[in-house]
């Protein structure tokens, strides 16, 4: 798992999508080994938020 980023997208995403943030935090792990694919990702990840992601870990 990468350090710090469940808690910090589950920041991002409220307490309550924790189990969210656990499925999002696998799928980053397994998908997006790229630098690319971890930028597209977290973008998608801003525009299914209501609050800004500037604390997400983004590098593995």
């Amino acid at each position: 798992m990468i350090p710090g980023f469940v808690f910090n997208l589950s920041t991002v995403l409220g307490s309550r999508d924790q189990r969210t943030a656990s499925l999002l935090a696998a799928l980053w792990e397994r998908k997006a080994s790229s630098t690319a694919a971890k930028t597209v990702f977290a973008a998608l990840v801003d525009l299914c938020s209501v609050r800004p992601i500037t604390g997400l870990i983004l590098d593995s």
